[in-house]
């Protein structure tokens, strides 16, 4: 690992202040890969975690196991948006080459909307530039396409209104 800068030294410590770390939540809630977590070598350690929740993700969707996707993909998440600290290593783009670009490659389109249940929004505008990059332009855009429509169902979009317009009056005026 190559000397750490003073400056990139402090602002590693600070981050360090103001968020957990990757490995102190990772211990805590996937302890059956106690084998990457300790890793000397932080960067692949945290590479061959995210592969490995990568298939538990797969495995979990298709059991319909919410909890155990949603643990995940929140870890994965917090990493993905920088709100875990590290030792320097990026974790955001180990998130993001490891399980984010991968996420919907062995998803059977019929488990999307399970995917898209346990993934929150926000979480997937900050992974669409890891799927489109990784997809190809067609299985993008129709991952794209059920997702908007998931999204903006969930949302309550495309609702009728409780209580119906009022006409509009005779002279055009609003009501």
């Amino acid at each position: 690992m190559p000397a750490m800068t003073h400056k990139k030294a402090k602002a590693v410590s600070a981050h360090s202040r103001a968020y957990p770390h990757w490995r102190s939540v990772a211990s805590a809630i996937f302890r059956e890969h106690h084998e990457f977590i300790p890793d000397e070598d932080e960067e692949y350690a945290v590479y061959n975690l995210f592969f490995q929740l990568g298939e538990q993700l797969q495995e979990a969707i298709s059991r319909k196991d919410a909890n155990r996707a949603t643990a995940i993909l929140d870890f994965a998440g917090r990493c993905l948006k920088g709100r875990l600290a590290s030792d320097g290593e990026d974790i955001s783009v180990a998130a993001g080459v490891s399980l984010f670009e991968h996420l919907f490659e062995d998803c059977p389109r019929a488990d999307r909307p399970i995917m898209f249940s346990v993934l929150p929004h926000n979480t997937y505008i900050a992974c669409r530039h890891w799927l489109h990059g990784w997809m190809s332009s067609t299985a993008f855009a129709e991952v794209d396409k059920d997702s908007n429509a998931y999204y903006f169902k969930r949302r309550g979009g495309g609702r009728r209104r409780k209580t119906p317009r009022p006409p509009p009056r005779p002279d055009g005026a609003l009501p």
